[in-house]
């Protein structure tokens, strides 16, 4: 609970913060069983790329944190998707930006990894929805299977 707090204490301070390019990602996902975790990363973009440091977080194992880096690449389209919820507040079209890319990880306490592709699309410049292939090694191999994981979150830039 300690690290959570921790996580959540750093993400306010990058919110509060002004720096061109800043980025600050903030995923949850219930898995299947015992794989609930809280997914954060904090990064520098400039143009198309994106790369920062990462954090991931399981509640139910111990130790539950992964340390790393990741980097993302935009693709130079973006994509007009119109609205199928017809409210007068939102906007006739969602701009949607999708990004490949990888990420790297590691817990250091049983010296185990995490690494593998990711591939995204964040909508509004906000709403991120994100499938991620995790190849978990050492220590985490042994706790957790090889997995295939579609997260939702939000991002904010500046």
């Amino acid at each position: 609970m300690r690290n959570l707090l921790i996580l959540f204490v750093i993400l306010a301070f990058c919110q509060a913060t002004y720096a061109e390019g800043l980025t600050t990602w903030l995923f949850g996902g219930a898995g299947t069983g015992e794989t609930n975790e809280v997914f954060a990363r904090v990064g520098y973009e400039k143009g198309p790329l994106e790369v920062g440091a990462m954090v991931c977080f399981w509640p139910n194992y111990d130790p539950p944190t992964t340390y790393g880096v990741y980097a993302i690449g935009k693709l130079k389209d973006a994509v007009q998707i119109p609205n199928p919820i017809p409210l007068e507040w939102l906007p006739e079209t969602f701009t949607a930006s999708p990004y490949i890319g990888g990420q790297v990880s590691v817990e250091i306490q049983n010296r185990g990894s995490m690494v593998g592709p990711v591939a995204g699309v964040i909508v509004q410049d906000v709403l991120t929805i994100e499938y991620q292939y995790r190849n978990y090694g050492e220590a985490l191999g042994e706790i957790l299977a090889d997995e295939h994981r579609v997260m939702f979150g939000l991002r904010y830039g500046f």
